[in-house]
Parts: structure tokens; sequence; C-alpha cells
């Protein structure tokens, strides 16, 4: 309302239409707005600038217009703030410029005018011309207050509190306490689980408050500041968010920690990090509503992490448990969230397509194979266009492993909580698994000759005519397979033929898998069928991507021999050791010399002594991760996910790559496997064991999907078991269970 008397007459009360106006700060419309949709706003008041016009500039405050704000109808204590046109827009707010005056005696004249001369006064800080408004409002009286951040972008809103009046926080005093709160959406039926179970009174108050703002100003990138006194909880005021905030997210390697070596080449590194903003994308396509401007994979000391907040996000927003991400990448959460049948329900659309997709799979998974037979059809012209082509091929792979992972998602998922995932998958064959089904032909062979024995035992490779046929049609059908295969600067079988031949003097046939089918098994045998088509439909479109990336490593190989001899990277260089970007600056001329390869050198090797966790949050990597036996505590049981069925007693083989010889005086039957991830590259070891324990993997895992079809026990996402179990510890593997134990 507009007081009626001389001077007061420009004194606007908040909440009486103000927001309509053009002229005034967004701090006064906004709470205008506020209280015009019934979010509880404390009773306040506008001091226009024509106000004040009329004095001098020391801005002596005369007794008989204070009185004009005395008289208004405000409780005894209020706070007096800047309410400045040049505050809180969109660009730029000029949060903590500009003065604010809490617990102010709205009835003690020298007491309001000394607070009303002081935030004045402050208008000064800023060098500009602007209208100079007062807000007047009542004090909430406080028993929690802090500043929240609802970011359109994110699943959950971050808050920072404190007991009590909240001006140091705002202030940046005193740091306050941390606190992620679940958005409430209109669909969401049923009240959101508090965070670390933490009993806090406000907590639901204002999940509901942030709600309403929502609804009122938009699903927009908002700065909060509110307060609760016990009962209700108060909007104080609200402002653009200007700059980007940095939220901890939660990381996780994930699959990478199984496709990638422990460091990946700089050279990959690089291409994931470039590739990051198109992989989302695919996701994009099924909800346009998803975020836009966060990155699916982000680069820690070298190694590329899949932001799990954003998935987990992603998810949540669909209504779809969490813990179904950790289950399908491995990894973990940070939390769980359960279904939300509100939140299933209102995506419908999303569900269609996924149906959609479902249908097409098989048809789009043949066309993407052809996809890869494209881009590696004819050799590429320059360097531009090889890097382009590499990037076209790992996204290309990226967007056929999430859409044949989405579509087998819900069919696996139900035969795992059905028990018969494992007693399905055995004897059931893929391309990873032929790789070493595909030795098979070679026993025989080698049975009858020793001379044959004689030189694979030195690694060599033996001049039987009979033995070079069957070589040359396994490294036609495999030598592009290799270890840790998605880094391009991995060799392949191809390359490393004397791992092959050394595991081939100690091979034995690979037996058949003895599955008692039960009645659950033949219930759900119409599941399966469908299951394993995906599943075999995933696997043959990563053999063939192989292929493609068999194809440009090749290329890649070449064309470091030329930059060798025109000496544009010095002799010993590699060129894995470089950017995608550095190895485009080369098409403007630009050498590197042996200082830059040097420097370079040392980079790397830094970043190797760097022992990063396999989940980490954005604000922690910076610490140094130098890890020593005595920061890992001993355990005796290490939990995980069951692949198979069996129980093996036996001695820990603990190794970080691939190898095809068990230590001396170890023997098969009782050797169990300790890795921390594995997949396609490590079948030749899982031929040498008797069990397997995993650190990381899911359900989804390629390594997952080899040891099912095996048929060997074995647990994945047993976190933590690489570092804590050593080699020659006497172990028992129980897969049912999905347990190992210390003895």
């Amino acid at each position: 309302m507009l007081l009626n008397n001389n001077l007061s007459k420009s004194i606007i009360e908040v909440g009486s239409g103000l927001a309509q106006s053009t002229k005034y700060s967004f701090k006064a419309k906004g709470l205008d707005l506020a209280l015009k949709n019934k979010i509880l706003v404390p009773k306040a008041y506008l001091i226009p600038q024509e106000f004040w016009e009329n004095f001098e500039k020391k801005i002596e405050i005369k007794n008989d217009l204070v009185r004009q704000i005395k008289n208004l109808p405000l409780n005894n204590d209020i706070s007096v703030r800047s309410s400045f046109s040049i505050e809180d827009q969109t660009e730029k707010s000029f949060a903590g410029m500009f003065d604010t005056v809490l617990s102010v005696n709205s009835k003690h004249i020298d007491e309001l005018a000394h607070a009303l001369k002081k935030v004045l006064l402050s208008s000064e800080n800023v060098e500009s011309n602007f209208r100079k408004d007062i807000l007047v409002m009542e004090m909430v009286p406080t028993k929690f207050s802090g500043v929240a951040f609802t970011e359109s972008e994110y699943e959950d809103d971050w808050i920072n509190w404190t007991s009590g009046l909240g001006v140091k926080l705002v202030s940046g005093d005193v740091p306050g306490n941390s606190l992620k709160i679940p958005k409430l959406k209109k669909y969401d039926f049923l009240k959101v689980e508090k965070e670390n179970n933490e009993r806090l009174d406000f907590y639901y108050r204002l999940q509901l408050l942030l709600k309403k703002v929502r609804t009122v100003f938009g699903e927009k990138n908002w700065d909060i500041e509110w307060a609760d006194d016990g009962f209700r909880c108060w909007l104080l005021q609200i402002r653009p968010i200007t700059s980007p905030l940095i939220r901890n997210d939660w990381f996780g390697l994930c699959n990478h920690k199984e496709i990638l070596p422990e460091l990946p080449s700089v050279f990959m590194n690089s291409l994931i990090i470039e590739c990051a903003p198109k992989m989302f994308n695919f996701y994009h396509q099924l909800d346009s509503e998803l975020p836009k401007n966060r990155l699916m994979v982000e680069s820690f000391k070298g190694r590329s992490y899949f932001n799990l907040s954003l998935l987990s996000d992603m998810l949540r927003k669909w209504g779809i448990p969490t813990k179904l991400l950790s289950a399908s990448m491995g990894g973990v959460l940070e939390k769980n969230y359960k279904l939300n049948l509100g939140r299933v329900i209102s995506n419908w659309r999303v569900y269609l397509k996924i149906f959609i997709l479902q249908i097409n799979a098989l048809k789009k998974s043949r066309n993407d194979i052809k996809v890869f037979k494209l881009i590696t059809k004819e050799p590429s012209k320059n360097i531009q266009e090889l890097i382009q082509r590499s990037k076209l091929a790992y996204i290309s792979l990226v967007h056929q492993m999430l859409s044949l992972t989405m579509v087998m998602g819900g069919p696996v998922a139900l035969l795992r909580n059905m028990k018969t995932l494992s007693a399905h998958s055995a004897n059931h064959i893929t391309p990873g698994t032929r790789i070493l089904k595909d030795l098979n032909p070679f026993i025989k062979v080698i049975k009858d000759n020793p001379l044959i024995q004689e030189a694979l035992l030195k690694g060599e490779m033996p001049k039987d005519k009979k033995f070079l046929n069957l070589w040359e049609t396994y490294i036609q059908d495999n030598g592009h397979r290799g270890v840790y295969e998605s880094d391009l600067s991995q060799p392949r079988f191809r390359e490393n033929q004397k791992y092959i031949l050394k595991l081939l003097s100690v091979i034995k046939p690979s037996n058949t898998v003895k599955v008692k089918y039960q009645i659950a098994t033949l219930l759900t045998l119409p599941i399966w069928l469908v299951a394993k088509r995906f599943i075999y439909a995933r696997e043959n479109t990563r053999h063939q991507a192989m292929k493609g990336f068999d194809s440009i490593r090749k290329e890649w190989i070449d064309y470091e021999k030329k930059l060798k001899i025109n000496k544009t990277i010095p002799f010993n260089a590699s060129v894995w050791d470089f950017t995608l970007e550095e190895l485009s600056n080369i098409d403007t001329k630009f050498n590197y010399t042996n200082s830059f390869y040097s420097k370079r050198t040392n980079e790397i090797n830094i970043n190797r002594k760097h022992s990063l966790p396999d989940n980490l949050k954005r604000k922690d990597f910076l610490k140094p991760y130098f890890k020593t036996n005595s920061e890992i505590k001993p355990e005796k049981t290490f939990c995980g996910m069951g692949l198979t069925t069996g129980t093996v007693d036996g001695i820990a083989w603990v190794i970080k790559t691939p190898n095809s010889e068990l230590p001396q005086l170890y023997k098969k039957q009782t050797t169990i496997l300790i890795a921390p991830a594995v997949d396609a590259g490590w079948i030749h070891t899982f031929s040498q064991v008797s069990g397997i324990a995993v650190d990381t993997g899911g359900d989804l895992s390629h390594g997952s999907i080899i040891l099912r079809e095996l048929g060997i026990p074995a647990i994945t996402n047993a976190t933590g078991i690489f570092q804590s179990v050593k080699t020659g510890d006497k172990v028992s593997l129980h897969a049912d269970q999905g347990v190992l134990l210390m003895k």
C-alpha cells in the first residue's frame, strides 16, 4: 500500500504490486512477487530514492522525516537493507557490497536514523549512478538461517545454514554447515529422506519453500536467503546466481577402470575429455530437460572420471533407483535414492523412447558396426582428419555402449533379482569369451608335438605348419583385441604375440560349465532369450569397434614415424604423450622441442606417482594421494556382487595387469585372482585360476559378462579388496553370497 500523507506517500508496502514497476531493484520486486504468490515474506516497506533526494550529500536526516518511517505498522525489531537498482542483476549481483543493519529498533528515532544513514552511505562503495532505494523489514525470530542455491541442472538444492542469525554466514565470516536437500517436485508423493538422517527442524519446511520459489520464479539458478523460526520458513531475499557455482560433485572411475590403464595415455585422456560434451547427447535425445552444461566425464591428475552425481541426478529425475547405476557400471554412489512412481509416471515420454530404443536396438547395433567400417575404410588425408576420425570412433563407441547397456539393463536386473542370471549365462558365448575358446584347437596340436611345446615355453613362434595356420586364423579373428584396448596407445594381441604364445604352453581346454536348471530358471527363460540377444549385440559391437580402433591406431603409429623423420617431434617422443590440441598445432608448422617433451615426461611421471581413489569429490582431488600401507585398514570380510556360483578356498594372487603365468608353486585349483578391474584383455589370465574377486565392476561390465559365461566362481564390486589383500594371503571365495573371507 501507499501511505497517504505528505512525505510518506511514496513509501510502498512490499506485496502491493511493486513488481509491476520497472524502475526498482529485483530485490524489492522479487519479494513483492513472492508475497503476491503466498510465499512467506516478513512485512516490509520500500523507501524509494525520492524520499531522500532533497537532502544534502552528507545525508543529514531530520527527525520529522524519520518519524514517518517510525510510524509504519512494523514491529519494533526490524532490518534496514539496501535495495539499490544496481543490485541483483542477471549479469552481476553486487552481493556484500552494500550494508544491511539488523535488529534496529523501529520506534527509536536515533537508532533508526543511524541505520538509514549507514545503508545510504554504503552506496558510495560503487562509483556509478543508480537508484538508492531502501528496504525496511521485520526481523524473524530466527532459530535457523542460511542461504540456499537452487540450480536447474541439479536434482538437489545446496544449503549453507547456521543456528540463529545468518549475517556472518552471508558475509562469509563463518563457514556454516553444508547440506544437500533433494528437490521436491509436484509429482513427489512421499517425503524425501533426510540426508544422513539428520534431525533438522527446518529440513522439510525449507524443501517446501524452495519448491514454491521454483514454481513462482521458474526453474532457474537462484541464490536465496532464508530464515526459520521453528514453525515457518521465511524468504528474506532472492537473487539470480550470476556466476556458475562449482559443485562438489561425486566422481568414479567405474568401467574406465576395467578398459583403461591406471594412468591412461595423455592422448587418450585428452580424446575422452574433448569428447565429453557430446557423450551426454545420447541421454539428451531421450530427455531434452536434462542438464546441458554438465560434463559426463572430467579429468583428475590425468585420469578420466565419470560424474556420478550427474548420472545419479538423471536417474532421480526419471524416478529410477540410483543403485542401478552402481550395479551396472560399478563405483560407489554418494547416496542411493529409491524408486519414485510419481516421477516414473510423469516421465512416460522418456520410457516410451526407451521402449522404442529396445525394439530397434538390434537393427541399430548392425548399423553401428557399419559406421566403424566407414570410419576406417580409407586412410586419413591429414592430421586434422585423423583427429576427427578418432573422435568420431570414440563417440560412436560410447553411444553404442550406452544404447545397448540401457536396453539390456532391465532384463538383466530382472534375472539377477530372480537369481537365475548366472545359470542362464553359463556357456553362452560372446566375442569376448571366444578369445579364450578359440585357443582350444591349439591344445591337441601342442600336445602331440614336443618341438612346439619347447618353442612356446621360450615365447617363440613354432614353425609347425598346422600351428601357423591356426595362429593366422586366431590373429585374424582376435588380433585386434588387447589389454586395456579402449586406450589407442595400448598394443593389441597381434603386436604382443609373446603374451599368448607363453599362455599356450600351459593352457588347458576350457570346460563346459555344468548347470542345474531349477524351476525359476525355466520360468525366466523368455526373459533370458531377450537379454542374451542384447548382450551378444553389445559385446559384438565392441568387438567390431575394436577393429576400427586398431585401424586408427595403425594410422597414428605411421603418422608418428613421419613426425620423427620431419623432426616435428623429438626422436624419442611418442605420439601418445601429446594432447589432441598439441597434435593439431602441428598443422601450423609448430615443432615440439626436446625441452617440451622432457617437461611432458616429467608431468606424466608426477601423475603416475599419485594413487587416486576410485571415487572422489571434485574439490578433494587437489590433495596429493600418496597412499601408504599404514593408511589401509585390514579387513577380514569383503562384500561385493556375486556373478556366478561356487566356493573356492585357496591362495590370493594379486595383480594389477593381466598375466598368463602363475607365480612359482601356485596351482590353478587353489589360486584366487584379485584384480582392480577386468575386461576381455584379462581372459587369458582367467584360464589360470579357479576363483576371481574384482574391486570395481558391475552386472553389465564386459569382464562380468565373460566371467558369467565361463562359469568361474567370481564376485565384483568388492570395494577395497585390491588394496587390502596381498599375494599369498589365504582366502575363501563364496561367489553365491558375493563374499571373500580372509583366513
